[in-house]
């Protein structure tokens, strides 16, 4: 099996950036993503079309609607996840990918993460309890016998939502 990408089996860390970027011109993509193996890892099935290629199971995520609720599908061409220990540090690092994205890629969207409560989300609730770990984790995560070049890949497919914490408790907490 090849090596997976970074992250996708290493523990939570501490901080981390999630960046998505849109195409902005596909004409300076060359130049600008040979500088992006050495900062991060996987790319979104835009740019893998303005690329004229295609990666066998990266496809356009589903829109969803129903009565009172709607759940777009917002694609980007890149979706980065940058993992630290330092908040500073992986803020620099990203202004650097950032940089080196310029002309091809627009950034559209910066979230910053953290580790909080031991690994809880602002409301209380602890996600992920139900990840596989070991070998079956690696079953789960990882694409194994396809074509040449992928194992060891892995697909995303990222959701975020907007919390009226407020709300949710009630109040503002102490």
């Amino acid at each position: 099996m090849n090596t997976p990408e970074p992250g996708i089996l290493d523990p939570v860390p501490p901080v981390a950036r999630y960046l998505a970027f849109s195409l902005r011109d596909s004409r300076h993509l060359s130049p600008c993503l040979q500088a992006l193996p050495s900062l991060v890892d996987g790319i979104g099935q835009h740019l893998a079309s303005a690329l004229d290629t295609s990666i066998p199971g990266l496809e356009p995520f589903p829109s969803y609607d129903g009565d009172g609720f709607a759940v777009p599908s917002t694609p980007m061409a890149l979706w980065c996840w940058m993992r630290g220990e330092d908040r500073g540090a992986l803020f620099h690092r990203s202004r650097q990918l950032i940089q080196a994205l310029v002309p091809a890629l627009a950034l559209e969207s910066a979230a910053d993460a953290f580790v909080h409560a031991g690994g809880r989300d602002l409301t209380g609730y602890e996600d992920g309890t139900e990840n596989p770990e070991g070998e079956a984790a690696v079953v789960a995560a990882l694409v194994r016998g396809r074509r040449k070049g992928m194992n060891a890949s892995s697909y995303v497919a990222v959701q975020q939502w907007v919390h009226d914490l407020d709300r949710f408790w009630g109040h503002v907490p102490a």
